[in-house]
């Protein structure tokens, strides 16, 4: 749980690193949850709301799909010590 301290610090800091990635259009970050994932261990979830589902057309899902991996590399890049999951939902 020690990666779980200080959530305000590092929230702080994770919404400026995620400000800097362009957004699809009809997506929009809608909040971020500290959280234990399925395994027990510490995560944080990233959830954008979308306007349009991602099974809708296979040009949206690659667009969803480019922003989970991008969201994933920048925290990456910026030494989060949590695993990073992006999540979907209904705007």
């Amino acid at each position: 749980m020690a990666a779980l301290a200080q959530p305000d610090v590092q929230e702080s800091a994770i919404r400026n690193v995620l400000s800097t990635i362009p957004l699809p259009e009809g997506a929009s970050l809608q909040r971020l949850e500290f959280r234990n994932d399925s395994s027990g261990e510490p995560a944080l979830f990233v959830v954008y709301a979308v306007t349009e589902p991602p099974f809708v057309d296979e040009g949206r899902a690659l667009e969803l799909m480019h922003l989970r991996d991008t969201v994933s590399s920048r925290l990456r890049d910026f030494g989060l010590a949590l695993t990073a999951y992006t999540m979907y939902v209904a705007a």
